[in-house]
């Protein structure tokens, strides 16, 4: 994973609407990048509208194994997108 990709390149917001979730993603020719983040300090439910095929970065230990997630509390993914 280039620095370039989270940094210098193609930025796609989703789940706009959502009022405690911020979703997003980075691109670049060859890597597409996924964030998402509970930006309250309460669990929240949330489904992805992306499937993830490796996650990068977490600063919670858990695993998942689907797109319908229950973020903790400031809870932030950062995957690689299929």
């Amino acid at each position: 994973l280039r620095p370039e990709t989270l940094f210098g390149t193609k930025f796609e917001s989703y789940l706009n609407e959502h009022p405690d979730v911020f979703v997003y993603s980075r691109s670049d020719d060859e890597v597409k990048v996924g964030v998402i983040s509970n930006m309250k300090n309460y669990p929240v439910e949330v489904e992805l509208p992306f499937e993830m095929d490796k996650i990068l970065l977490q600063n919670y230990d858990k695993r998942y194994n689907s797109n319908k997630l229950l973020l903790e509390p400031y809870e932030t993914i950062v995957g690689k997108i299929k």
